[in-house]
Order: structure tokens, then sequence, then C-alpha cells
């Protein structure tokens, strides 16, 4: 596909159905059916779709991590009164 939005949005649907319809909710089976198909649930089988899943799953607690760090962070500035020259993000005031 050459639309990036049409392409999100068909992986979504895609990705949805294989954790809600084979994994029934569990993300590590669905991650798994989607990379690997209807083998997953076989024991001994799709060795590297269940490590891409492992490893799927990992980066979505390290990245949920960063996010909360990173909302944390700008509720804190928001908070402190800091005059607008001396921020980060401040544009140059005519």
């Amino acid at each position: 596909m050459k639309d990036p939005k049409t392409s999100i949005r068909e992986g979504a649907k895609k990705l949805s159905y294989w954790v809600h319809n084979y994994g029934s909710g569990s993300y590590k089976i669905g991650l798994c059916g989607y990379n690997g198909g209807y083998v997953c649930k076989r024991k001994g089988t799709a060795k590297r779709s269940k490590m891409y899943a492992d490893r799927i799953i990992k980066y979505a607690e390290e990245l949920s991590i960063h996010i909360r760090k990173r909302l944390d962070y700008e509720a804190l500035i928001k908070n402190l009164d800091i005059p607008r020259s001396l921020r980060r993000d401040a544009s140059p005031t005519k």
C-alpha cells in the first residue's frame, strides 16, 4: 500500500482480528498470529513469531514508560513559574 493512513488503518484492523479472535484477547498470541499465522497455538512451532511477539510487547512497555515520563515532565514544567525567555521551547519575542 502506498498511502500511510490506509496502511496503518488496515494493519490495525488485522492486528485487532488476531488479538481478539485468534488470541482471545491475548496480545502475545495475537501478535504471534499476526506475524506467523495460525500455527502459534501449537506447541513447538512458530518460535520466530513468538519471539517477535515478545519483542513487540517489550518495546510497547518501554515506549509506554517513556511517554509517561514525558507527560509527567510536561506537567511539571507547566506548573513551574519559569519566565518565558528562559524556557527551552521559547521562541524569540519581538
